[in-house]
């Protein structure tokens, strides 16, 4: 994160602070035009850093993909799965057996 960046995000800090004490539009409106610049300067700031990555991909290959791994939402998990008599698995563990139990 830009030293900018840090600075914005002190200045929006203290702007939600003064409009929480004093409850005007005026300090909301001024809280929300520093909020977006934060966004945005944020925004920039994280394409910037992935370009970085993809231009030292080559020298560091291990930065990168632990940046994409770390950045990943795939969750892997069992589904539920039901055995002979009807019955549904409660969790993972059981599910696991059920599907490698003998038919």
């Amino acid at each position: 994160m830009s030293r900018d960046t840090k600075r914005l995000l002190k200045k929006r800090n203290k702007a939600w602070s003064a409009y929480a004490r004093n409850k005007c539009v005026k300090l909301y409106n001024t809280y929300k035009t520093i909020r977006n610049e934060v966004v945005t300067n944020i925004r920039k700031d994280k394409a910037q850093y992935q370009k970085k990555l993809v231009k030292r991909m080559k020298n560091s290959p291990k930065m990168f993909y632990s940046y994409v791994q770390s950045n990943q939402k795939n969750v892997v998990s069992v589904g539920k799965v039901c055995n002979a008599d009807g019955k549904i698995s409660e969790d993972d563990k059981e599910a696991a057996i059920r599907l490698f139990e003998p038919v």
